[in-house]
C-alpha cells in the first residue's frame, strides 16, 4: 500500500506553510485555478462517509515536485 502523507508532512517536505497548501486546495475545489498548483490530494472515505481526513499520496507529491523542476 502506498504511503499517505498529512498536510503537515507535505508542507515540511516541500518547504511551504500549511496555509499555502490549504489555499491551493481551496482554489482546486473552487475551480479558480488556471495553472496546476500544489500536489493532488484525497479525502479518506469509509462506508460512503467522508472521514474528513485529508491525505496526499507520496507518489503525487513526488510527481508534482518533479514537474516544478522541469520549469
Amino acid at each position: 500500500m502506498e504511503r499517505l502523507l498529512t498536510a503537515d508532512e507535505v508542507a515540511r517536505s516541500i518547504g511551504v506553510p500549511r496555509t499555502i497548501l490549504a489555499t491551493w486546495r481551496y482554489n482546486t475545489l473552487g475551480n479558480r485555478r488556471s495553472v496546476e498548483r500544489g500536489p493532488k490530494f484525497i479525502y479518506l472515505i469509509k462506508n460512503g462517509k467522508s472521514l474528513r481526513h485529508l491525505r496526499y499520496r507520496e507518489s503525487d507529491v513526488d510527481k508534482w515536485v518533479k514537474s516544478l523542476r522541469a520549469i
